[in-house]
């Protein structure tokens, strides 16, 4: 099934010869039940505005268990590079030391992945972007073994990772899944670094994402791989470990690679 926000998307749907026929209208938690077929149905062109405005919406709970917590990361490329963000003022780290992610963050109360990612995007970054659908969706454990591969609905993450963070105090029993999008910048506007949370935007090779599992990485190794520090400072004696997304994504590289 497809969740669809509002009425107005809802009636808009219902064109050719599904007007001619009632629309289910339950509604789920704020959202409207609308059939695969009644999906189908839609012009390819307005359905293809509803997935840039990030209108069709998912459910991954069934993946993902209801009491954990939950929040979303971006993965984002600059040419052939992967984009990460680098932690800001107030991420606690060892000194010398910031960990680089994709951006994101936790979803709040009521917010949806896709609505928490575009609200981090805009809040992290000041950039508005568009999620690209994935046709498979790799389920990666916190040991970064790909346990399975999933066929989700519109619009679905690359990944959902199963994260364990040992750098922030956590109940044993408390998990955090992070659903992980592929994402391309949809504005022209200049980054804008809220520096709470981030200090540094940087544009790494894989191999060297793939290395961070092994060692901390510095910035001379980023520029010396092809790399790029695209906004903020970094300084030459911080070393930044991966986290959150980045591990995920340098654990899926690594898995492509080998089996290549």
């Amino acid at each position: 099934m497809f969740l669809v926000k509002h009425l107005r998307i809802v009636n808009a749907l219902c064109i050719s010869e599904a007007s001619k026929r009632k629309v289910s209208r339950k509604k789920l938690e704020g959202y409207y039940i609308l059939s695969k077929e009644e999906i189908r149905r839609a012009s390819n062109k307005f359905e293809r505005k509803l997935l840039e405005r990030g209108e069709l919406a998912m459910d991954l709970n069934e993946y993902i268990p209801i009491d954990s917590e939950k929040g979303t990361g971006l993965i984002l490329k600059h040419r052939d590079l992967y984009l990460f963000h680098v932690s800001g003022r107030k991420h606690l780290t060892e000194p010398g030391e910031r960990f680089f992610a994709g951006v994101g963050g936790h979803c709040e109360d009521g917010e949806s992945f896709i609505e928490a990612v575009q609200r981090e995007a805009i809040e992290e970054i000041g950039r508005n972007i568009k999620i690209v659908h994935s046709a498979e969706t790799y389920f990666v454990d916190s040991e970064g073994e790909i346990i399975d591969i999933l066929k989700l609905p519109l619009l679905a993450p690359k990944m959902i990772y199963k994260m364990i963070d040992y750098h922030r105090e956590r109940p044993k029993d408390k998990t955090y899944f992070i659903a992980c999008f592929e994402a391309e910048i949809a504005d022209d506007c200049p980054f804008d670094l809220d520096p709470e949370e981030a200090s540094a935007l940087i544009a790494i090779p894989a191999e060297l994402l793939i290395q961070s599992l092994e060692w901390k990485i510095g910035a001379k190794e980023i520029v010396d791989s092809g790399g790029i520090i695209m906004v903020g400072c970094l300084e030459n004696d911080t070393l930044l470990f991966p986290l959150g997304t980045a591990v995920a994504l340098a654990h899926f590289l690594k898995s492509n690679k080998a089996d290549a």
